[in-house]
């Protein structure tokens, strides 16, 4: 319980409200089904190593859409230059300058 009053310090209490902590696994298979929890933590669940391989698996197999997700960028010239003032508009970001009839 040491751990939980030292994360009770620095987590907002918003946020440490919605944490839930379990003295046992048996409480914690009161709330999450056997089948989900892996077999590590007594379920009946594939095992902690099994679900990681698989993850890794998974981003091995679709290495190639990581790299092309990591080469995207935006292309500045495009981007519309700022206006420092117009009738029309106004000042660039600026809606005061909103005339209503």
């Amino acid at each position: 319980m040491n751990t939980v009053r030292a994360l009770k310090s620095i987590i907002k209490p918003k946020v440490f409200e919605r944490l839930h902590f379990h003295p046992d696994l048996d409480s914690l298979k009161k709330v999450i089904r056997p089948d989900l929890l892996p077999v590590d933590f007594g379920g009946d669940g594939l095992s902690l190593q099994e679900l990681e391989d698989a993850q890794e698996e998974k981003y091995r197999k679709n290495q190639d859409l990581f790299d092309r997700i990591d080469e995207i960028k935006v292309d500045e010239s495009l981007r519309p230059q700022k206006l420092e003032d117009s009738d029309f508009l106004g000042y660039y970001g600026n809606f005061k300058k909103l005339d209503i009839d």
